[in-house]
């Protein structure tokens, strides 16, 4: 049974993967640095069992308590994505997919809720390389949630050596509205 369920989960992984390289081009800003979004919850939230759309989360309730980011393991596998490398100084040589994962703390409610995210990518000089959106959700009866994705191309020795940051902002009507809540992750790349 746990073959069969790794293979369904490869399977679908391949083909968001698949969706995500052809779909996520047109959100490129900056053509020097190539890359595509993977976004690490699609596979969570194909499987959550929704019984009509969720309800937006409040975001007034969300506090940051952690980020960080980490070079995607290599493989087109849910497997590739257990294997990180968590850091702020990545090489160049190396690296493949740079991801960004923060971790909130928010209400527990009986009922799951939708949490998108806006992310850009910035270079050392502020110019804007990508500008995507992510798919996420904060779990019913869950006091933390855990949020991230990740922008590159499966090849190591596309980035360009320099400091890099990602912002990080939920999409809900109430973040639109007060744009209260935004998050700036650092990494380098040698």
């Amino acid at each position: 049974m746990l073959a069969v369920k790794s293979i369904f989960l490869s399977a679908i992984y391949i083909l968001f993967l698949a969706l995500f390289i052809n779909s996520n081009n047109e959100n490129e800003i900056n053509p020097t640095i190539r890359g595509n979004v993977v976004d690490n919850f699609s596979i969570e939230g194909v499987l959550h069992d929704r019984s009509g759309p969720l309800l937006s989360a409040n975001t007034e309730s969300l506090k940051l308590r952690s980020s960080w980011t980490y070079e995607k393991g290599p493989g087109l596998s849910p497997a590739g994505s257990e294997m990180r490398n968590y850091g702020r100084v990545f090489f160049k040589d190396r690296s493949r997919f740079i991801c960004w994962e923060i971790i909130l703390e928010h209400k527990s409610l009986s009922d799951s809720r939708d949490l998108n995210f806006s992310f850009s990518l910035f270079d050392q000089k502020g110019n804007e390389i990508n500008r995507s959106r992510v798919d996420s959700w904060i779990p019913s009866n869950a006091e933390f949630s855990d949020h991230g994705a990740c922008w590159g191309l499966a090849y190591a020795g596309n980035w360009e050596i320099g400091d890099y940051y990602f912002v990080i902002k939920p999409e809900t009507a109430e973040a639109r509205m007060l744009n209260d809540f935004e998050t700036y992750i650092k990494f380098r790349i040698r």
